[in-house]
């Protein structure tokens, strides 16, 4: 009986910790960019005036305040899409390649 409450002991904390963890990475992730502070904004979010908080950078830009167009070859949201398969001055950073005999995602 001795062994089967610290089982038991052992679980409860192990699902409690499980939990917290769970809740804490949940909580933590919806804060990428909800900040209410114009001085506070985190890297890749920038001020939004008119909803009076930081929000995600504009599709095609990243970085402090969102100041940088997204770097050859990335473009788009969060500069995860390649378009490698263009020349740089054919890439641009929201849409991608803009060639006409090139595909792009957008297509």
């Amino acid at each position: 009986q001795e062994i089967s409450e610290m089982f038991n002991s052992v679980m409860v904390y192990q699902l409690s910790l499980a939990i917290s963890l769970f809740c804490c990475t949940i909580f933590c992730a919806s804060f990428n960019c909800e900040r209410f502070s114009e001085q506070k904004c985190y890297k890749d979010c920038q001020w939004n005036e008119a909803f009076n908080k930081c929000i995600d950078c504009e599709t095609g830009f990243y970085g402090e305040n969102c100041s940088s167009p997204c770097r050859y070859p990335n473009y788009g949201k969060y500069c995860q899409q390649d378009c490698s398969h263009c020349n740089l001055d054919e890439c641009n950073s929201k849409l991608g390649c803009m060639s006409s005999d090139i595909p792009t995602s957008q297509d």
